[in-house]
């Protein structure tokens, strides 16, 4: 019942607050977890005599003045077949377990300890004429208030909060005590100034007899026949609560969701935690949250969970689905990608969040390359998210600019995706009480994040302030209330703008993710060739000075002795790095680092990104995928002084023309080395390049900074072979960089050389 229960005894809180929750949750797990079973069509009733309970009441109803009910029993288990179960629930499925539609209180119908044939259950809404609130503890209700007690010892009166159930047990069609029970209740009702909702009231009746009757003459209320229904539902939002983890009394109570967990690998690093079962008859929205350390990301998730589990201002919850301060294991893993999945029941729509943790933390730029890295993971994965509604950039009402670490989080993460995605980003804005002002949306603008915009080209955005998990108060009520149905009426907005919006495939987002990881396997394997040319050409300059200095010789065919610094490749452990950079794909045949960094995803090497018909791009003889591994170690050129005789100089290159033109053959030898090492890096350099103009087709944000870090080193060895239009083109790219950008892209270069240095040690 709304109205105020006297003290000690449905306060919510205290030793009898306490007991009367334990005795929720236990005539919950009733329905819930579906032990109702059957032999012989004949429910078997295990009674259990709660003593200790008992003794609560007593010590309540002493406390209220009055004196002390009778005895409280609890049906706690019904054991018998599972054919019978099946039967059973195949005749009242969901009845036991779902919500009564727009009933501001909470509802259960429980199983009265008795056996019977016919059980005939009124549910009824009942609201005090004169309350003005519900209970303090909506988790535990009013329950057991004493004041309305059943005058048949057949019935059970169940309250919870403003609702009330009433369980008749029927035998040989004697329907006389349910029927007084319902009376009783009415009077009782008029006399305490307790209005019954009669046309919120329900009667459902579950036969178990054999030979079932078809003809049950209707009940009445007040002279308004209640209307019968197959099955009813109770409240979603109080069952919801019942099998969740309260963390906080409230107002609003706090619950943490019960999710089932798993994981897409085994490290964790991408999950799934899901709430509900899946209906694939209901349209499900799929959208990526990103946002700053500290900026609301977590509190707008949990906003949304709320709106799409249906919980409304009256029933004074609160739902999260993240675990910021209670799990010590997945906080710890502050790069992991969860995906939340809804399936709320009773809701027109599910949804699949997918919550990056928040960048800037303090991992650092390392956490922040490796949450991108999962993103990819999620992406490619064969179970993974292939579709997507929305991608939600959070930032905060507060923020006057952007900081050159949320540019360079945005940036990372707008920079994976397609083009087509564009219309379907949106700025989601926190902690906003006040309007909006345009400094931040400009500031927005002026740092060239793409979102989507109306038919007038303004900025689509939603505006929410962030509150909802607030203790409040008597006075702070109203406007916490205002408050948080504002924030439910941009949850409105937000749904109804998803569905103007054409769900988009992940199938370009996906090129642009292989044409980067092409482009940046392609110039670090151009850096290893030019450390190797340039090794050659000392070598080669050495060798020259040696054979000049040693003529005379030469032309006597007399052998001569002489030193040069040579390089050479080794295979060394790769120092100190992240998951997603700790293997490398390297040829064992060419000797060469094919694919250096984020080579982690792949079990069978033909997948590699370089690979392509199941070859490699990029060693030299382009092998076959089974002449590479996948390992902690990589090539390294180290350099030695190495002494040579003019003999093995000769054995090397077989020459066996005569010795006054074997310097002219030898040197050219080296020269034509030289000269295909050359050829080889001019083809790394077209194939970078190449590799640039097709991010600029496809890529939502071509001119990203992962892009640009490369241009610096690019452009002059694009100027080597002669390609004046391509550094043209390359260079109007690297003017699009503005000078707000600058503090963005020195974080992101000082990033990728200290990266660079850390694994080479």
């Amino acid at each position: 019942m709304s109205a105020r229960a006297p003290p000690g005894v449905v306060d919510g809180y205290g030793e009898v607050g306490r007991w009367a929750g334990q005795a929720t949750q236990a005539l919950q797990a009733l329905i819930t977890d579906e032990v109702l079973m059957m032999e012989d069509m004949q429910l078997q009733w295990c009674e259990m005599h709660m003593a200790a309970a008992n003794r609560k009441k007593v010590e309540a109803r002493k406390m209220s003045g009055g004196s002390s009910p009778p005895p409280f029993t609890l049906a706690e288990e019904l054991a018998v077949s599972q054919s019978t179960k099946r039967a059973f629930m195949d005749g009242i499925q969901g009845a036991l377990e779902s919500d009564l539609e727009d009933a501001n209180g909470h509802l259960y119908p429980v199983s009265c300890p008795a056996a019977g044939q016919v059980v005939a259950a009124l549910c009824s809404r009942v609201r005090h004429r004169h309350a003005t609130r519900l209970c303090a503890e909506p988790s535990l209700y009013s329950l057991f208030t004493y004041d309305c007690v059943p005058v048949h010892g057949s019935n059970t009166i169940i309250k919870f909060a403003d609702c009330t159930t009433v369980v008749g047990l029927i035998r040989e069609d004697d329907k006389t005590a349910y029927r007084d029970e319902v009376e009783h209740l009415a009077a009782w009702c008029a006399d305490n100034n307790l209005a019954l909702n009669t046309q919120k009231t329900k009667e459902i009746i579950v036969d178990f007899r054999r030979a079932r009757s078809k003809a049950h003459a209707p009940i009445y209320i007040n002279g308004v026949i209640v209307e019968r229904v197959p099955s009813f539902k109770l409240l979603a939002v109080t069952s919801i609560a019942l099998q969740s983890l309260q963390i906080q009394p409230g107002p609003p109570a706090r619950y943490i969701l019960t999710t089932k967990r798993s994981s897409f690998d085994k490290d964790e690093r991408v999950r799934r935690w899901t709430f509900g079962k899946r209906d694939n008859n209901k349209p499900n929205k799929t959208i990526l949250v990103v946002g700053e350390t500290g900026t609301g990301k977590t509190t707008l998730i949990n906003t949304m969970v709320n709106y799409v589990l249906g919980v409304r201002w009256e029933d004074r919850m609160w739902f999260e689905i993240t675990e910021e301060d209670g799990d010590r294991q997945y906080k710890s893993q502050t790069s992991a990608i969860t995906v939340y999945e809804i399936f709320p029941e009773n809701s027109s729509i599910s949804l699949s969040l997918i919550d990056t943790p928040g960048y800037g933390g303090t991992g650092g730029v390392e956490k922040d390359k490796e949450i991108s890295e999962n993103l990819l993971k999620l992406f490619q994965c064969e179970s993974g998210v292939h579709e997507i509604d929305a991608v939600c950039l959070v930032v905060a009402a507060t923020q006057k600019r952007l900081s050159d670490r949320q540019r360079y989080i945005f940036d990372a993460v707008i920079s994976i995706f397609g083009k087509d995605i564009e219309k379907n980003i949106v700025l989601m804005i926190t902690h906003s009480r006040k309007r909006i002002h345009q400094t931040l949306l400009a500031t927005i603008d002026a740092a060239r994040i793409p979102y989507a915009r109306d038919e007038r080209k303004e900025a689509v955005y939603f505006a929410f302030d962030n509150c909802q998990t607030e203790d409040y108060d008597e006075e702070d009520e109203s406007e916490q209330e205002a408050s948080w149905k504002k924030g439910m009426k941009r949850m409105d907005e937000f749904i109804a703008f998803l569905n103007t919006r054409e769900c988009r495939s992940l199938q370009m987002t996906q090129g642009v993710m292989r044409q980067r990881k092409q482009l940046e396997a392609t110039v670090d394997h151009l850096e290893d060739q030019i450390e190797f040319i340039e090794a050659k050409h000392r070598e080669l300059a050495q060798t020259e000075k040696a054979l000049e200095e040693n003529e005379d010789k030469m032309k006597k065919n007399e052998n001569f002795t002489y030193e040069v610094e040579v390089s050479y490749k080794v295979k060394v452990p790769i120092k100190n790095a992240s998951w997603w950079d700790s293997k490398a794909t390297c040829c064992t045949v060419c000797k060469e680092n094919c694919h250096k960094t984020g080579c982690w995803w792949v079990s069978n090497l033909q997948w590699c990104e370089v690979m392509e018909k199941n070859h490699c791009t990029k060693c030299e003889k382009k092998c076959h995928h089974t002449k590479h591994v996948k390992e902690d170690k990589i090539y390294v050129l180290e350099k030695k002084k190495e002494k040579r005789t003019y003999d093995e100089l000769k054995r090397k290159y077989e020459n066996s023309k005569e010795a006054v033109v074997m310097n002219v053959d030898i040197m050219k030898k080296i020269k034509e080395e030289l000269t295909a090492a050359e050829q080889e890096k001019s083809t790394l350099v077209v194939e970078a390049y190449q590799y640039i103009m097709t991010l600029c087709e496809i890529a939502l944000k071509p001119d990203s900074l992962s892009t640009l870090q490369h241009l610096d080193f690019l452009i002059p060895r694009v100027q080597e072979i002669g390609k004046s239009e391509w550094v043209e083109k390359l260079m109007d790219l690297r003017k699009t960089e503005q000078e707000e950008d600058r503090g963005a892209w020195n974080y992101m270069k000082g990033f990728y050389k200290a990266g660079k240095k850390k694994i080479l040690g």
